[in-house]
């Protein structure tokens, strides 16, 4: 099962994307090329990160993804 997910950010101008980890709607990172978060989805969901319960502290900034 997929952990992580990546999601374009609306509006932006080139295309930035969000890397979501899908349990708990925390915002892994954001603002990254389509390149570096493909790389940290991948990395994640292969087992690089907590298994998709990531704590609140670890995270860039304290914000979920709608």
């Amino acid at each position: 099962m997929v952990k992580y997910r990546m999601e374009k950010e609306d509006g932006q101008e080139p295309a930035t994307y969000t890397v979501v980890e899908n349990e708990t709607m925390h915002v892994m990172r954001s603002g990254l090329s389509k390149n570096k978060a493909n790389a940290l989805m991948r990395h994640l969901n292969f087992g690089g990160g907590f298994d998709g319960c990531t704590p609140e502290f670890f995270l860039q900034e304290r914000a979920t993804a709608s």
